[in-house]
């Protein structure tokens, strides 16, 4: 409550993109307005293998291609994703503020579709986004029935930990486990739009 009220406080001037000198008037900053590329900058979504061995091969070019040492040093410096995000165990996306969390095997369509963090088709991504939006209109271009502008974790906090850690770091408190809740919630959301064969249709 404390965060709206000063968020209700504060405006902005946004551009009309035309030629015109005229100032324009400052407006309530909205949560509408931290999805504009001139106020909120967008997270670069990055790859780590890709990365490191564009590192590796920058290495070599400064002529440490033929020091044996360096060619030893070569499985230090590319890595896979699965070293720091191991695909053998249970991953789950946690809502801090509620703490709430989703286990990933609840949502994915497929067992195969899970590796380790990242989940192939529906993933803690489409949970996170059909629980977040927040819109004073109910107005969309899906045809959920939900309310969906009126997310139920809209301002909240989030992080993916592996299940195993999530334990060891919450003795004591008490967590809720809502996988069965939000993965009825996206089933519905998906079959509203694309009708009870929806599974098969996301799958291909």
């Amino acid at each position: 409550m404390e965060e709206e009220n000063e968020l209700r406080q504060m405006s902005i001037v946004m551009s009309d993109d035309s030629d015109s000198d005229r100032e324009l008037d400052p407006e309530p900053l909205t949560l509408y307005h931290f999805t504009l590329d001139t106020v909120a900058e967008m997270e670069e979504s990055v790859s780590l293998y890709p990365e490191s061995l564009s590192t590796y091969w920058c290495c070599t070019f400064r002529g440490n291609y033929g020091d044996p040492a360096f060619g030893h040093l070569r499985s230090e410096i590319v890595v896979q994703e699965s070293k720091y995000y191991p695909e053998d165990q249970p991953w789950i996306l946690r809502n801090l503020t509620t703490k709430e969390f989703v286990r990933s095997e609840a949502i994915a369509l497929r067992p195969e579709d899970i590796h380790g963090p990242r989940i192939e088709g529906l993933g803690f991504g489409e949970v996170v986004v059909s629980r977040i939006s927040w819109s004073t209109s109910p107005t969309m271009s899906i045809s959920d029935k939900s309310k969906i502008h009126r997310g139920v974790w809209a301002g909240h906090r989030f992080d993916i930990t592996t299940l195993a850690r999530h334990v060891k770091e919450t003795k004591g408190e008490e967590w809720r486990d809502v996988s069965e809740e939000v993965a009825r919630e996206i089933a519905g959301i998906w079959e509203d739009e694309y009708g009870p064969d929806w599974r098969r249709i996301c799958c291909e």
